[in-house]
């Protein structure tokens, strides 16, 4: 039936009333276990049922999340005890079915923000490969409370003669289950493809992600040098030759340093790439295609300047009120070195971020100030495992 999400009576009373398919999602990179990001309420446009669930499209563009863009369909689910869906998994949503779990005894839900096996790998890390997990407690991602898991009896079922190890964590598949309790790897290699759909996808990823910081200060600059050529030409007082060369020489970096580094970095996101393929592996700009089976292992370096986390910590340490009022020309100059030229300096040292893919035989494909970089590197990592 087209548009069943309207008649949904989860969902009645949540759209935006001028358009019908549109509502608010709690989205987010992970519950308070796996993820410290602050999830965000943005408005998703419904467009297909999706088992319990529903299919939309981002319509924000978020602010802090790194696991989802704009215009990417998401997977949500609703309940009663809670005021706005939340986005989901789809391995969460292929394991909910082997685990009986207790609503929150504060708000009461009655699902997760995060798959059970994830939560299983972070809250007990040193779990030996074949134990299972049959109860656990996890915190409730909408409030805080707890949650009580039980694994189903079914999925306890002895092991039989043919029980075989999972061909990504090596745990045992028990009985005749045809999937991983913990990681989702299933023996049937075409469901496979359908599971590994929802985790890696067809996607380019491109080079000199740092760009508006760029942009900036190729405006600031160059209005600088538009200044010091007026001092230096357009003046009262008449210059020497030396005053002349002066002048011209900082013209000269001002503008290296603003519009020329700025084409440099745009030409660079125009020039370097890497695309994802889930069946092939990667293609570089450069060196063609790569199989998933020449690589050995990634390796994401975050660099020494993280420009959310340091613009996070400056404003920690701002004054605020009256204190701000007064310091406001101090405050301007900081603000502006942190948020445009540091980003600029950052891309131009060896410290920046970088993604680092090793080969079998040994070589070593560096990408330099990647969009994305931790969920390139997050969707490759699991595709080696």
């Amino acid at each position: 039936m087209p548009n069943e999400w309207r008649d949904d009576p989860l969902l009645k009373g949540r759209f935006h009333p001028q358009y019908p398919d549109d509502l608010q999602v709690i989205v987010h990179d992970g519950g308070p276990r796996l993820s410290r990001v602050a999830p965000e309420l943005m408005w998703v446009r419904v467009v297909r049922k999706t088992g319990l669930g529903y299919s939309g499209t981002l319509l924000n563009k978020p602010v802090g999340l790194t696991t989802v863009r704009q215009g990417e369909e998401i997977l949500f689910l609703t309940a009663k005890s809670i005021e706005h869906p939340f986005r989901v998994s789809q391995k969460y949503v292929q394991e909910r079915d082997r685990w009986e779990i207790s609503p929150c005894n504060k708000c009461g839900l009655g699902d997760l923000w995060d798959a059970p096996s994830d939560l299983i790998q972070r809250i007990f890390p040193n779990t030996p490969k074949d134990a299972v997990m049959k109860t656990f407690t996890s915190f409730c991602p909408a409030c805080g409370g707890v949650q009580l898991l039980n694994l189903k009896e079914e999925v306890l079922a002895p092991a039989s003669p043919e029980a075989t190890e999972c061909g990504r964590c090596g745990r045992k598949i028990l009985g005749e289950a045809t999937r991983c309790v913990y990681c989702g790897w299933t023996r049937d290699q075409a469901l496979q493809k359908v599971v590994d759909a929802g985790r890696i996808q067809k996607e380019t990823f491109r080079c000199g992600a740092t760009l508006w910081p760029f942009l900036a200060s190729a405006f600031i600059l160059t209005g600088f040098a538009a200044f010091v050529a007026y001092l230096g030409w357009g003046g009262y007082y008449e210059k020497s030759r030396e005053d002349h060369l002066l002048f011209g020489g900082v013209i000269a970096a001002l503008l290296f340093f603003g519009p020329v580094l700025c084409a440099v970095q745009i030409l660079r996101r125009k020039l370097l790439w890497v695309h994802l393929d889930p069946e092939k592996g990667i293609e570089t700009a450069r060196g063609g295609w790569v199989p998933w089976s020449r690589i050995r292992s990634i390796e994401r370096y975050p660099g020494l300047f993280a420009y959310k986390d340091s613009m996070e910590q400056l404003a920690g340490h701002m004054p605020q009120g009256v204190a701000a009022y007064k310091m406001g020309c101090l405050l301007i100059p900081v603000l502006l070195f942190y948020s445009v030229f540091l980003p600029v300096l950052a891309v131009l040292s060896p410290w920046h971020d970088r993604v680092t893919i090793t080969l079998v035989n040994g070589d070593r494909i560096i990408l330099r100030d990647l969009e994305d970089s931790e969920r390139f590197t997050r969707m490759v990592g699991y595709k080696l495992k």
